[in-house]
């Protein structure tokens, strides 16, 4: 082979490897989870907007459900109230990829979290989806990607644990993947309403009418 064939071959080579990088590295809907993560997880992007790295504090009567969708690592999923002095785990370090869990009544307002207990205590941290995190060295902290599809109520988290730069945080997002989906609590129709009001309203009219006839039986005796 002549050198300029062997320059040929080596840079198609070359180029073949940077083309299956960046292949391997195509960020979805403007945020840091890797297409080949995103559609493992949640399948198609159709529906789905990049909110962030935070969001506001979830709210709401009804009732959410919580499914883990990837896991990996030792990292737990849970809610806290706004201030983060209490909180509920839902799936522990090891739970298995299709747990579900529901949370029912939110009151008044909730947030939810993402720990890494990793061997060590160096990376530890947790991390909330207001963006904000606490434990471990600041820059170890882990990062979470919100997605939000309008269209079911549902929420994703694609949570990354962080680590020590270089290989240590490889800034995967997909140690811990959640979605959890807000179901409102029904409200009565207003022609609902208006009969519940007209069946009360009877049933005043009947108490007060057996009222005055025992009154009148009363005087009578």
């Amino acid at each position: 082979m002549t050198k300029r064939n062997t320059l040929l071959a080596a840079a198609a080579v070359l180029g073949m490897t940077f083309a299956a990088a960046a292949a391997q590295a195509a960020p979805v809907l403007g945020s840091s989870v890797d297409s080949s993560v995103f559609s493992a997880a949640l399948g198609s992007t159709s529906g789905w907007a990049f909110l962030g790295t935070n969001t506001s504090v979830f709210t709401g009567t009804g009732s959410g459900t919580i499914s883990l969708r990837s896991a990996s690592f030792d990292d737990s999923f849970g809610y806290s109230n706004d201030s983060h002095s209490t909180s509920t785990q839902v799936f522990a370090a090891g739970a298995s990829v299709g747990s579900t869990a529901t949370i029912a009544g939110y009151s008044p307002s909730y947030e939810f979290y993402f720990a890494s207990n990793a061997p060590g205590t160096q990376d530890d941290n947790t991390r909330y989806t207001d963006g904000t995190g606490t434990g471990g060295q600041y820059a170890y902290q882990g990062a979470i990607d919100i997605f939000k599809d309008a269209a079911t109520n549902t929420w994703a988290f694609f949570y990354d644990d962080g680590g020590p730069s270089g290989s240590a945080d490889d800034k995967d997002f997909n140690d811990e993947i959640v979605t959890v989906t807000q179901t409102p609590a029904s409200v009565p129709e207003p022609a609902s309403l208006a009969v519940l009001g007209i069946g009360l309203l009877g049933l005043g009219f009947i108490i007060r009418r057996r009222g005055a006839k025992a009154s009148k039986a009363a005087i009578a005796a």
